[in-house]
């Protein structure tokens, strides 16, 4: 029963009831548990770009979620930067790099998926955002267009919703 009960609360949506952050972080835990329980249908490096900071990692898309799990190396990196400039005596005032903290590895149902659009990330037509049902988004750069449209594709087949179109791909009027 408690089994149940747990996946019971993997679908319900963030929409339909608020719940605490500690709560919210465990069924987070349990989803990224239990991701895997659908086929892998696509794995991708990416970076998610979130403000400030640009964060390696990898993509990966189930029957049911998507997910984002930092790169180690990655994180590795990241806290090796910042306790150089925390120790570093030539900085003075604030450093907003110190400021800045790693996103935690994350992961959506594909349910609560309401449109994606196509954005370009440094000039380059690399990149999707996500867009989900509790007003969040998710920006995702690729390493090429046509991974990006890809990525695009199989996310939109596989949504029960029917997704919004892309920007991109409707007929230019004049």
């Amino acid at each position: 029963a408690q089994k149940e009960s747990g996946m019971l609360s993997l679908m319900r949506s963030s929409v339909e009831e608020d719940i605490d952050e500690e709560q919210e972080k465990a069924m987070n835990e349990e989803l990224m548990a239990n991701r895997h329980q659908g086929r892998i249908l696509f794995s991708q490096e990416c970076l998610m770009v979130v403000p400030m900071l640009a964060v390696r990692g990898k993509l990966e898309l189930s029957t049911s979620t998507l997910s984002f799990t930092i790169s180690p190396e990655f994180e590795a990196e990241f806290e090796k930067q910042a306790a150089y400039i925390a120790n570093a005596k030539r900085f003075e005032g604030v450093n907003k790099f110190l400021m800045l903290t790693l996103p935690e590895n994350k992961i959506w149902k594909l349910g609560e998926l309401t449109h994606e659009e196509f954005r370009l990330y440094l000039f380059r037509q690399t990149a999707v955002e996500l867009f989900f049902q509790d007003g969040s988004s998710s920006f995702f750069s690729f390493t090429s267009s046509l991974t990006s449209a890809s990525v695009a594709s199989i996310v939109a087949e596989y949504t029960s919703l029917g997704l919004d179109p892309f920007l991109l791909f409707k007929e230019a009027r004049f």
